[in-house]
């Protein structure tokens, strides 16, 4: 993983030194030379935010195209071709941030009616007789094989919340 990290950053500096810095200053593509110097430093970013971020991968490329994009149709003066990218590029950046934040409201409404569903039968079961002492002998049963199993017991550290925030602690 770290020769992968490496590698992509090696591959990143001919974008950014190459497209963002050679070609402005020496005007090798004449008055295209500014959006050109734009989308290196765009798809330099990319492979580095790929990289540092591949969480956020999901945001970093359409959001570097669609900045990428609009800053060279600015430089150039309103091009019409980098104008129609620009402009298809910002749409498709939205329509997927629409999307995905109607996605995870949808997950969010899943996860609540689950946790609704889940309490009420727990409130179910903790109703039938003989309930609490059950759970009184199964959580000692569980106390005397984790002394005798393990040295430590198979608890998570208090400072993982959530599901969430373990699996992020792991990747």
């Amino acid at each position: 993983r770290k020769r992968a990290k490496q590698m992509t950053l090696v591959m990143a500096a001919p974008y950014i030194v190459g497209w963002g810095i050679l070609t402005p200053a020496l005007r090798l593509f004449g008055p295209l030379s500014p959006a050109c110097a734009v989308m290196g430093w765009s798809a330099g970013a990319i492979l580095i935010g790929l990289v540092v971020a591949p969480r956020y991968s999901f945001y970093i490329v359409p959001v570097s195209l669609s900045l990428g994009y609009t800053l060279a149709a600015i430089l150039m003066q309103a091009l019409p071709e980098l104008t129609v990218l620009a402009s298809g590029f910002s749409f498709f950046t939205t329509t997927i941030w629409l999307k995905r934040r109607s996605a995870v409201a949808v997950a969010n409404q899943l996860v609540a009616d689950d946790i609704a569903t889940y309490d009420e039968i727990w409130r179910a079961k903790l109703t039938k007789p003989h309930t609490a002492e059950d759970l009184a002998v199964l959580a000692v049963a569980w106390s005397e094989s984790m002394e005798v199993a393990v040295d430590e017991p198979k608890v998570q550290p208090a400072m993982f919340s959530s599901i969430e925030m373990l699996s992020n602690a792991c990747d």
